[in-house]
């Protein structure tokens, strides 16, 4: 646990645009930027070393209403992870299917699936640092998600 004294700064920013292109199907794009940044490098007893991380985000999606309550879609999504920024990034690309179902008019549920591409480049800093991990990897992302929403408020599990 973090000691109540330690300084962090968090942010996190989004922007969406999205156009409803015909009567059933929607086009949209999607960027975020998340930050958690430390005074210094900090020591935990749980964690470890905790060290600045960077998030940048960048998708663009496809919705399509084939029947009442249910949707299918795809999105494609680049992403950059920054530990140490300039030092030890990982960038990861997917493309994913998805359907959702609205069973009730408070209740959706969502499936995903697809591939995605792992690259983490070794440097020189980072080997110096002690962070081995290297490659190029290709790999699955699947997934559900149930959402639950009223008039005042709402919950979602992954």
């Amino acid at each position: 646990m973090l000691p109540l004294a330690q300084r962090t700064l968090s942010n996190e920013s989004l922007a969406e645009l999205t156009d409803q292109v015909g009567l059933n199907s929607m086009l949209g794009v999607r960027g975020t930027y998340s930050l958690l940044d430390y005074a210094s490098a900090f020591q935990s007893a749980q964690f470890g070393t905790l060290y600045d991380t960077r998030v940048y985000s960048a998708e663009a999606f496809y919705d399509w209403r084939f029947a009442t309550r249910q949707w299918f879609g795809v999105t494609g999504r680049g992403q950059r992870f920054e530990t140490l920024p300039g030092i030890a990034t990982t960038d990861v690309g997917s493309l994913l299917m998805y359907y959702s179902v609205e069973p009730t008019s408070v209740v959706t549920l969502t499936f995903f699936a697809g591939p995605e591409y792992y690259d983490t480049p070794r440097t020189a800093a980072g080997t110096a640092l002690g962070l081995n991990g290297q490659g190029r990897f290709w790999g699955s992302s699947e997934g559900a998600t149930l959402n639950w929403k009223a008039y005042r408020s709402s919950a979602n599990v992954s």
